[in-house]
């Protein structure tokens, strides 16, 4: 008989502990796999069976079944900080950097402005959520304070009035 092991994907597998006894002559050791697709692409079943084999042919087996599950979320590796712009100037343009061991992440940016106290202050909330295979996500938020603290600046010179 054979046991079920849950390891989530990433980690390694350990290998079982066979106690193994003949007494009649040495033996030999095989493993074959068989591996099922899982609920998403980052989880699966192997299924491993060790046979032991004497020198006469006689063999016997043992069955495990390994369940690799996928219960991590993307993890930021880079992540993108709060920054003031004065308005105008252009915007940033940087993203993070996830990490994903299990399968592919789908990155999506939503963006949402509220007003600041004045017509040319804002500020622009980025949220970016990555979310893999298995519907695992996380979300890395920056905000960008867009600030007004030029004054206007008269471009026409006046000309002298003679009174």
């Amino acid at each position: 008989q054979g046991d079920t092991l849950v390891v989530d994907c990433g980690e390694p597998i350990p290998s079982p502990q066979l106690t193994i006894e003949d007494n009649c002559s040495s033996w030999s050791t095989t493993s074959a796999f068989v591996n099922t697709q899982g609920a998403c692409n980052g989880e699966n079943t192997q299924t491993i069976t060790y046979t032991v084999t004497d020198a006469c042919g006689n063999a016997s087996s043992v069955t495990r079944a390994v369940r690799i599950t996928d219960s991590q979320p993307p993890f930021p590796v880079q992540s993108p900080e709060d920054v003031v712009v004065l308005c105008g100037e252009p915007l940033p343009d940087d993203a993070p950097m996830f990490e994903e061991s299990c399968s592919v992440a789908d990155v999506v940016l939503v963006e949402n402005t509220a007003m600041g106290d004045c017509a040319g202050a804002s500020v622009l909330t980025q949220m970016w959520t990555a979310t893999d295979a298995c519907g695992n996500s996380t979300t890395v938020t920056r905000n960008v304070s867009i600030v007004d603290t030029l004054g206007p600046s008269i471009l026409t010179n006046l000309e002298p009035v003679v009174v």
